[in-house]
């Protein structure tokens, strides 16, 4: 195992086909496709920008596409974008003094949220998107 895998570290960059200046264009394309196991895609704002998102495993895992230009990365994300998630991870992080972060880097969620990234890459590629 990779020092990567074992940190839950998973980033795809997409090599895509056709031109899209944001998420928001990507998305029209991409949100009818049948992502099996890792769920339905959503569009959600996020810090500034907009991020497509599948349904979270956790409170800690959750996969990701962010970029614009047609550079778009996907990923395994340790920091679900859901206002709620974000405000309960920061809490739970300052009351345990950061120890409860600890847990993105183990355990069956992280595995899944991994597995997931590569069954959306694959979807995608199988499109040709």
């Amino acid at each position: 195992m990779g020092l990567g895998k074992a940190l839950g570290v998973k980033t795809i960059k997409l090599k895509l086909h056709g031109n899209y200046a944001d998420t928001s264009q990507l998305f029209s394309v991409i949100q009818e496709l049948d992502f099996r196991d890792a769920g339905s895609p959503l569009l959600v704002p996020y810090l500034g920008k907009q991020l497509i998102v599948w349904p979270e495993i956790d409170r800690q895992n959750q996969v990701q596409i962010s970029g614009k230009n047609n550079k778009f990365i996907l990923q395994r994300s340790s920091q679900p974008a859901s206002g709620k998630t974000v405000a309960k991870n920061l809490a739970l992080s300052a009351i345990t003094d950061g120890w409860s972060d600890m847990t993105s880097l183990t355990g069956k969620g992280k595995n899944i949220c991994m597995g997931h990234v590569d069954l959306v890459a694959k979807v995608l590629s199988e499109a040709g998107i």
